[in-house]
């Protein structure tokens, strides 16, 4: 008898735990904020205030870097709507082609703007970049492991 209500107690014990710890993760999934959004002009404005302070860059370099950032993320947002929707794999191969000739157009027009010094410090800051990049996705590929 005392047996029976010993493991009546544990078992009551055990799914008490059980419940707090699911409990626990709901309250924390409650207070996560959610991602906002921005607008591609506030994206450009962002970013152009952040490569003015690490490049520093001359009021027309910002305007010219606006711009072309802002060409770029309006033809980005248009393929990426496009292959939202119903598309072949033709399709998406080319939209992925158009999206990739529109990031090295980017990559050319900011080129034009930079001084030969912020042009390496522009090559830095893409490498760094480029590390973090892989960097998570190695860690994402391990998690998944």
């Amino acid at each position: 008898m005392k047996g029976k209500i010993l493991m009546v107690l544990i078992l009551l014990a055990m799914g008490h735990g059980i419940f707090a710890q699911a409990e626990s993760k709901t309250a924390q999934q409650d207070t996560k904020k959610p991602v906002k959004t921005m607008s591609a002009q506030e994206k450009a404005d962002k970013l152009v205030t952040r490569r003015t302070q690490e490049l520093q860059l001359t009021a027309d370099q910002q305007t010219q870097w606006k711009a072309a950032l802002m060409n770029h993320l309006q033809k980005k947002e248009t393929l990426k709507s496009k292959k939202d929707g119903p598309t072949t794999k033709e399709e998406r191969k080319q939209l992925n082609k158009e999206q990739k000739d529109s990031q090295e157009q980017y990559q050319s027009a900011i080129l034009e703007i930079l001084n030969p010094e912020q042009e390496i410090k522009w090559a830095e800051i893409k490498e760094k970049q480029e590390a973090k990049i892989q960097e998570k996705k190695a860690n994402k590929k391990e998690d998944k492991d």
